[in-house]
């Protein structure tokens, strides 16, 4: 089976797979059926932009000009054909698809705009995203590693005054060269390891 391959994901992901999978069957079967959403499928194209950002944790610039100066006249052009009782291929007004149409897109240019100005995974709650990732800037190791056998944490780990984490042993080196948080700069003089 396909899950076989990664054995470490949870039965959560699995499941979500499973729908996401089920949901992409659906909408390719209504969509090779149907002209209504092959037309409507051109206001998906900021979408695959917004699931980049999100997989990779970028933020990219929120550029007005490409959003509303190149890809809204297509977006006119849309409105335009689907509005207008006598359009230039004599296709008849359908209000349904430029309201879905507008709403599809506009939503998709919020996220970006969310995404610009809140982070890239500010639309994944909290819950979906993992906390056990948590790594030490300084070593880039993972931070709570456990020896199971002997059941005690192998580099233990301490908080400075500015609430960032670190090993303890990296931060002992770290502040014999700099006397400064690795992450927020601020000064950690008064700390007492």
């Amino acid at each position: 089976m396909f899950f076989r391959r990664w054995p470490s994901i949870n039965k959560f992901t699995q499941l979500f797979v499973l729908i996401l999978a089920f949901i992409l069957n659906v909408i390719l079967y209504n969509y090779c059926s149907s002209d209504f959403l092959y037309q409507l499928s051109y206001s998906l194209i900021l979408y695959p932009q917004i699931i980049h950002n999100i997989r990779l944790n970028s933020k990219e610039n929120f550029n007005f000009v490409y959003l509303f100066g190149y890809l809204s006249p297509g977006l006119m052009f849309q409105i335009y054909l689907k509005c207008y009782p006598t359009n230039i291929y004599d296709v008849q007004p359908d209000f349904l698809f430029v309201t879905l149409y507008d709403c599809i897109y506009f939503i998709s240019v919020i996220l970006l705009y969310l995404q610009h100005k809140f982070g890239s995974r500010c639309l994944i709650p909290n819950w979906l995203l993992k906390n056990n990732d948590e790594i030490c800037v300084i070593c880039l190791d993972v931070m709570g590693k456990i020896d199971w056998e002997n059941q005690i944490q192998l580099l233990p780990i301490i908080k400075t005054t500015c609430n960032h984490k670190f090993h303890q042993v990296c931060l002992q080196s770290w502040l014999l060269v700099k006397q400064l948080c690795p992450l927020c700069r601020a000064p950690l003089i008064e700390l007492n390891l």
